[in-house]
């Protein structure tokens, strides 16, 4: 804990130890109600997910954010909890790199123009990109302002377009937290449909992997609208 709090000083420009130890929670927020913690005790699950005490009494001490539930065990600041990278801005030309809240606040006020608002559970549309390369599209959820995107992207030999949902937030409370159905629909009365559970990143990354994709032929094109709709699973 003194390493950790000595760390956290270092790289936050804190002038002593007792200014980090009350900046570490800040680092860190329930992963049901979103709310950053602000005691020095917490309940995590054997698959990391943090849960603050309030949730945890509600829950009945199983974490619902597990696909079977698991038991939420009560534990103090380490630097598995801590250890949390700062999360960009999805915005190529945007610089802006802070801890998730107010990520969210920078995205809702600086790119309120560039961005589709949704709603969980309520199917959206949008027009996929015309051009055959890489493209990517920003979503943010209008209640809690969780950021995703809609990935574009073509196969080498071109044969293929492959679509996808990234989630852009902390992967320790985030990651299984989400399922997102896409569903592609063209003039020629052609249907492509897909249920997934999206990645979470701190920042934008290069997709490699073709699972978990929609994908459609090349051939197939035009005007196409892709309709999403992401749940939040709790």
């Amino acid at each position: 804990m003194k390493m950790l709090q000595s760390l956290v000083s270092i790289m936050l420009g804190c002038k002593s130890k007792s200014t980090a130890r009350e900046t570490i929670p800040a680092l860190l927020h329930c992963g049901i109600c979103l709310i950053p913690l602000c005691r020095r005790t917490y309940h995590l699950c054997k698959n990391g997910h943090l849960v603050c005490s309030s949730c945890c009494s509600r829950l009945g001490r199983i974490c619902t954010l597990c696909t079977m539930g698991s038991l939420l065990k009560k534990t103090k600041h380490s630097k598995k909890l801590a250890d949390h990278e700062t999360t960009r801005c999805s915005f190529p030309v945007c610089a802006f790199s802070d801890y998730p809240n107010k990520l969210y606040d920078h995205v809702r006020g600086a790119h309120r123009l560039l961005i589709t608002s949704f709603t969980y559970g309520s199917p959206f549309s949008v027009p996929a990109p015309l051009e055959l390369g890489p493209r990517r599209m920003i979503f943010q959820e209008e209640h809690q302002g969780v950021i995703f995107t809609l990935n574009h992207r073509v196969l080498q030999d071109q044969s293929a377009r492959l679509f996808s949902v990234d989630c852009i937030g902390p992967p320790m409370t985030l990651n299984k937290a989400f399922i997102y159905k896409l569903t592609l629909r063209c003039k020629e009365g052609h249907r492509f449909s897909i249920e997934s559970i999206p990645k979470v990143h701190t920042k934008q990354t290069k997709h490699t992997s073709n699972k978990g994709l929609l994908i459609i032929p090349s051939s197939i094109n035009g005007r196409l609208l892709v309709e999403v709709c992401i749940h939040r699973v709790v």
